[in-house]
């Protein structure tokens, strides 16, 4: 197993076996995203061996050396899931001293400690008794709204996903263009839903008269097949499917 660990390249590494992070590894294997787990307890770790077909290393995820193992510097993303708030400040502060560009996203327990691992280097905190509280209340009065998420969201079996691809990738007649001058809606019947702008923000349904930028990323949901067929007719290299 080591040695498919040691080819890994642009994987997450997970961190924990618990509940949440079990959630977590479902939804990579079923997006076929690589992998690898680390978890310290060793009835986990038999767990993982026997039930499952993930990637994984049994060791202490505080410890520069089992990151190291995992490729932490090869890695593009780390989700961390102990249980101790303090575990997973000291695993995000290491992580992002060893890869500055990596992406992080962190268990929180208490809600007193979001700002101590925004500021050790997590991109995103997440709270799931908070998410579940929400989504739970959601339920009482906006069900249909619930199902349209997880429709959207590919935590069901459908196979609907969202894809952002940057303009740049995109063939040269298609952007310095306004969307809808630039042909991409007749080309694939697959709208533009959504623009990142270069500062990060989101903007929604954008109006047709919106010029394509190159430092602009566009937004389009389908399932798989729409979303590779608008790959292949828009991007200039029809390889890449993933930007």
């Amino acid at each position: 197993m080591m040695q498919r660990i040691n080819k890994l390249q642009q994987h997450t590494i997970v961190c924990g076996f618990g509940r949440h992070a079990g959630e977590v590894c479902k939804e990579l294997a079923k997006q076929k995203m690589p992998f690898v787990v680390l978890e310290i307890d060793l009835e986990k770790t038999e767990q993982l061996k026997s039930e499952t077909d993930y990637l994984f290393l049994r060791g202490d995820a505080t410890l520069d050396e089992v990151l190291q193992e995992a490729g932490i510097e090869r890695a593009t993303s780390l989700v961390v899931t102990l249980p101790s708030d303090a575990n997973n400040l000291f695993v995000v502060l290491s992580a992002r001293q060893t890869n500055p560009g990596l992406k992080i996203i962190s268990r929180l327990n208490n809600a007193s400690d979001e700002l101590k691992l925004r500021r050790a280097g997590a991109n995103h905190v997440v709270m799931p008794e908070k998410i579940g509280g929400y989504y739970m209340a959601t339920l009482v009065n906006k069900p249909d709204l619930v199902e349209f998420f997880t429709l959207i969201s590919n935590m069901g079996t459908s196979q609907v996903e969202f894809r952002e691809i940057a303009v740049v990738r995109l063939k040269s007649q298609f952007y310095g263009r306004s969307i809808g001058d630039s042909g991409i809606y007749l080309a694939t019947q697959l709208p533009i839903i959504g623009l990142r702008y270069p500062d990060g923000h989101y903007q929604l349904n954008p109006p047709t008269e919106t010029i394509l930028q190159r430092d602009m990323h566009t937004v389009v949901l389908g399932d798989a097949k729409q979303i590779n067929r608008f790959c292949s007719l828009v991007l200039a290299d029809e390889n890449d499917v993933t930007n």
